[in-house]
């Protein structure tokens, strides 16, 4: 691995190869599109400078969230609702890092319209960067900035269970490891944290998803996700860092704001056969 380097481009982006690309057969669609969920009008007194100078304090809109749906020709199944994890946007769902069909596409195929987040705060949802502006621009205490984190390669391969420790990898790992700098750029800061109330308003524009478009699957990905959206929108309040590592918890129905709910925590470990994108998601059922 060279860490300096990022030359594994998909297979349709080379030059001199033919003209495969990461769609596996032709795909159609009765609609695509995306659009966002809760934005919030916001006064910002350090919006920052573009390239012609510092910009006047004034209105930001800030919080939302970013949703891409795809429509299959025909609707065969519930909607799916895919939700990123930390250090990721919704690019997890999308391409492989090898250049294969994601889940996205697999679910759009099988009759699933799909909707696709960035978390707000994060990705094509943006953030705010007033508090950073001000300490630049205004002084103040340099304490008071959130923590933006972004997970070192090193984190992420024993987190994501590549291997037991950095460069090793387990004997049965299914990852395209060729491919492994593509997946490095996909991990960006969690700059969420940038917005009052954090992570919580990805929690909020995920019930007005499902009020939005009807009863709904939501796949999430890592326990702190599965967590939030089992404690705000399931109140099925689940040790899942129990149950991490031990499969299928059982379904449990909850009622929140009138909503029923059944939730089931599918492990992803390394040693689980790959049979079906079924058996690898933590998901919620919405009516």
């Amino acid at each position: 691995m060279n860490a300096a380097s990022v030359t594994n481009t998909p297979r349709f982006f080379l030059a001199g190869e033919d003209t495969a690309t990461s769609l596996g057969a032709p795909l159609t669609l009765a609609d695509e599109g995306s659009f966002h969920l809760n934005g919030a009008h916001l006064s910002s007194a350090f919006p920052g400078a573009s390239a012609t100078g510092a910009t006047p304090p004034g209105r930001i809109t800030t919080n939302q969230m970013y949703v891409h749906y795809r429509i299959p020709a025909e609707v065969k199944a519930l909607p799916v609702i895919m939700v990123h994890g930390s250090n990721h946007t919704g690019v997890t769902y999308e391409t492989t890092p090898d250049g294969r069909e994601g889940w996205a596409t697999y679910f759009v195929r099988r009759g699933h319209p799909v909707f696709v987040v960035d978390h707000a705060g994060r990705g094509r949802s943006g953030f705010n960067p007033t508090v950073i502006n001000q300490l630049r621009d205004g002084g103040g205490n340099p304490a008071a900035l959130p923590n933006l984190f972004l997970g070192t390669h090193e984190r992420a391969w024993v987190n994501f269970r590549f291997g037991p420790a950095y460069g090793i990898a387990f004997p049965d790992l299914q990852f395209p490891l060729a491919a492994l700098d593509q997946y490095w750029s996909q991990l960006i800061v969690n700059s969420e944290t940038t917005l009052e109330r954090g992570a919580s308003h990805t929690i909020d524009a995920l019930a007005a998803l499902l009020d939005k478009i009807g009863p709904a699957v939501l796949m999430v990905i890592n326990t702190l996700m599965a967590y939030l959206i089992s404690w705000q929108l399931t109140c099925a309040l689940m040790r899942l860092e129990a149950l991490k590592f031990k499969g299928l918890a059982r379904p449990r129905p909850c009622n929140h704001s009138g909503r029923r709910l059944n939730s089931s925590l599918v492990h992803t470990n390394h040693l689980t056969p790959i049979s079906s994108p079924d058996d690898h998601l933590f998901a919620t059922y919405a009516d």
